[in-house]
Formats: structure tokens, C-alpha cells, sequence
């Protein structure tokens, strides 16, 4: 069978036969110029191979040394250990922007540039809140500061530079995913919660933890975050799983001290390998999609992280309170929309100087709601050591005022 095209004057009608074999011939067409011309037209390769080059000139390799000592009546035995991570020249003073808790601690820390050559660094701090870590080299030949201003926003494209396993100069293209994430560290026994997290779509293969994100500009979007990083149902589902191993294992102790029968004790012993398996459970969320997220602190924060770091001395505001936040209950109970409930003040703190007191629940600060984490975690986020703050706080079914001088202490100790 052929097919006959001829040109026709506008006015002439066609059948809706003959106008759908036109239809599809002239897309057909259409198609194989478009086609043509996406294989002709410069496409973003270039573009791309450009961008990443010029970002592999701001991006480095972090090596962080650590010492553990371990002490017994007869012998002291020091263990080393190297951190390899990834991070970024961020000014022109030398200051590279990399993962706090890597370096926190570190004996000695080196950055290999992107020439090979290696350069000794100096910790100038890190930030808790964010936990960026910022370091210091005096020697930033064949650097160049990544770019600021960067766009963010859900579904702009990124570009991560980072050294995965060591891997210089790994390059990997995705988009932002996600804005304002809030995620859970599990580093260590104490919990923090990071929030404003960007969440990428990018492969973790190819996001190490100091990562450079930016935009198809080659401006900074954030810094990739740890991987010890969780969303919060996923943490909370790790805990109640623990929770549940450790108390089966309990069970199973104290029946098979009861119980005679042989098979029924065998069950149990299975039983109490499975619940020791279940207390591990990080196995079990292995497979799913939320651990395998990559997520990245934004650029701002990296900003407000190195400002508090350079300009206070190397300290953070401190309060010196241990609190909740409210449960609705208590809200109902209290005729509160909120708050956080004061749990204990630490000896000698800002807190108890100045009246805080074990079950107050703090309302606002300096007329800035807190009536969760995180709201309490930005208000204090802008505020600096030594400064006057107001609380508004609500204490045995009064709301009074307190003002408190805020301490200091150091980045990351707390």
C-alpha cells in the first residue's frame, strides 16, 4: 500500500480518512526533523562537562584522622582510624566547608587537592546545629570558591561533585526532590534533629557525605548530608522495633526458666535469635527507598553555620535546659496550643541564673513562638552568646517573663 501526500489550497475540505492519513504522515515528518535536529543541534553534554569541570576546581578530599585509647591494668593500646569524606573551598581565605562530626575530634586532618597535593588543615569549628565542619589550609593553590546565590526549589537540576570511597572528582546529575525535610541523627546515643534539608534525586553512589550540590550555574545549593541521617518515621519505627527485640529477648529468658518441655524451649531459643536479629534493624530497612534518599544541608545554612563559627568565637548560645515538646494531653490538660516542657536545668547555667524552672513550659522567645523543636531550634539559631532574650513561659497556671543572658559554649559540644 502507498501513500500519496499532496499540498491542497486551505479551502478545500478533506475527508476525515484522508485527514488522518495526512495527520500522521506530516507528524511522521515532523518527527524525523525534530530528530534531526536534536542529533545535529549542540545538546547539554557540553554544557555539562563544562559545569563539572569547573566545580571539580572547588571540590576536595578530607582525610580525618582519629585516635581511640584503650586502657587495662596491664596495657594501654591506642587504635587509629582514617575518615575519607568529601568538601569544598568556600571563600578565598581558605576556608573548606565539610561534614562536622568527621572531623570533630580529629588529631589530624588533611585536604588532598584537586591536583593530587596534599595540604594540612586546621578545625576552626563545627556547627550543631547544621553540622557543618570548617576547616582552615593556608596553601588553596589550584582552588577556586564555589560561586554563591545558587537557585533552589522542587524540580530544579543539580550537580553533585563529591569522592565516594576516595573516588576524586565523582560527578553525578539529578534534580531537588524535596524541600524542608526534617531527618534524625543516629551518631552517637544522643539524638539531634536537622531540618530545612533538601532531599535530591541523585544515586548515594554518587553523593559522598561533603558533597558539593549546585545549580546548572555552578552556584552553591548545599552540602550533601551523612548518610547516619534518617527520616523520622523511619527512626521511630528503628526504636519501637528495638524496643520490641529487647523485650521478647526478656521474655524468652524468663520462660524457658519455667518451662520443661524440650521443643518449647528450642522455640524459644529461635525466637530469641530472631529478636536479637530484629534489635539490629538497620538489615531490615536496607531495601527500602527512604534510606537510600540523598539529602543535602542547604546553602543558606552552610552560610549561617561558617558566619556563626568565624564570628562568635567559636561557641553557640546556650540556655542550659533539657525539655519536650508538649503532648496533646498536656495541651488539653493546660489549655495550651503548645509549648515545650522544661524536663531538667543544668547546674550553674544561663537557665538557672536567670529562674528557669524543672516544668515550666517555654511559650516564645523574644515574641517567637516555640511550640515545637524546631521553631525553639530557630529562634536560637538567631541569636548569639551574650545576648538578652525574653521568654514567655507558663508556669503553674500563670504565664510569666523572664529574661535570661544567653552562655556559650563550644560548636558541637552539645
Amino acid at each position: 500500500m502507498s501513500v500519496v501526500v499532496s499540498l491542497k489550497k486551505p479551502t478545500q475540505r478533506l475527508t476525515s480518512k484522508g485527514n488522518g492519513v495526512r495527520v500522521v504522515v506530516w507528524l511522521f515528518f515532523l518527527s524525523g526533523a525534530v530528530f534531526a535536529q536534536q542529533k545535529t543541534a549542540p545538546g547539554d553534554d557540553d554544557l555539562r562537562e563544562a559545569l563539572a569541570r569547573r566545580l571539580m576546581r572547588s571540590s576536595v578530599v578530607v582525610y580525618a584522622t582519629h585516635t581511640k585509647v584503650q586502657r587495662s591494668p596491664k596495657s594501654v593500646a591506642v587504635t587509629k582510624s582514617l575518615m575519607t569524606l568529601s568538601g569544598f573551598l568556600f571563600d578565598k581565605q581558605g576556608h573548606v566547608v565539610t561534614v562536622g562530626h568527621a572531623v570533630k575530634g580529629a588529631v589530624s586532618v588533611e585536604v588532598e587537592k584537586p591536583d593530587g597535593s596534599r595540604v594540612r588543615a586546621k578545625v576552626v569549628g563545627v556547627d550543631s546545629w547544621t553540622n557543618v565542619g570548617l576547616l582552615k589550609i593556608e596553601d588553596a593553590r589550584g582552588l577556586e570558591p564555589v560561586s554563591r546565590g545558587g537557585k533552589v526549589g522542587v524540580g530544579r537540576r543539580i550537580v553533585v561533585v563529591s569522592s565516594p570511597l576516595g573516588l576524586k572528582n565523582t560527578v553525578g546529575f539529578g534534580h531537588i526532590s524535596g524541600e524542608k525535610r526534617s531527618l534524625v541523627s543516629r551518631l552517637g546515643k544522643a539524638q539531634r534533629v536537622y531540618s530545612g534539608m533538601l532531599q535530591l534525586s541523585m544515586p548515594p553512589a554518587l553523593a559522598d557525605a561533603g558533597g558539593l550540590v549546585a545549580d546548572y550555574d555552578g552556584r552553591l545549593v548545599g552540602m550533601v548530608a551523612s548518610a547516619y541521617l534518617r527520616p523520622p518515621m523511619v527512626e521511630q519505627i528503628e526504636q519501637l522495633l528495638s524496643v520490641l527485640a529487647h523485650r521478647i529477648d526478656s521474655f524468652t529468658h524468663l520462660a524457658e526458666r519455667l518451662l520443661k518441655d524440650k521443643g518449647a524451649v528450642k522455640r524459644l531459643k529461635e525466637l530469641r535469635e530472631a529478636a536479637r536479629r530484629l534489635a539490629f534493624p538497620e538489615r531490615f530497612f536496607e531495601g527500602l527507598p527512604t534510606v537510600s534518599v540523598t539529602f543535602a544541608v542547604p546553602a543558606a545554612q552552610i552560610e549561617a553555620a561558617v558566619k556563626r563559627i568565624t564570628s562568635c568565637g567559636g561557641g553557640k548560645p546556650w540556655i542550659g535546659i533539657q525539655v519536650r515538646v508538649l503532648n496533646e494531653t498536656e495541651k488539653r490538660q493546660l489549655h495550651l496550643p503548645g509549648g515545650v516542657k522544661v524536663l531538667s536545668v543544668v547546674p550553674n547555667s544561663p537557665a538557672a541564673k536567670f529562674g528557669l524552672k524543672k516544668y515550666d513550659v517555654l511559650l516564645s522567645i523574644d515574641g517567637k513562638k516555640t511550640y515545637n523543636m524546631e521553631q525553639l531550634r530557630r529562634v536560637l539559631m538567631s541569636q548569639r552568646p551574650g545576648q538578652t532574650i525574653t521568654l514567655a513561659v507558663f508556669r503553674q497556671g500563670k504565664k510569666v517573663k523572664l529574661k535570661l543572658t544567653l552562655g556559650r559554649v563550644t560548636l558541637g559540644s552539645r
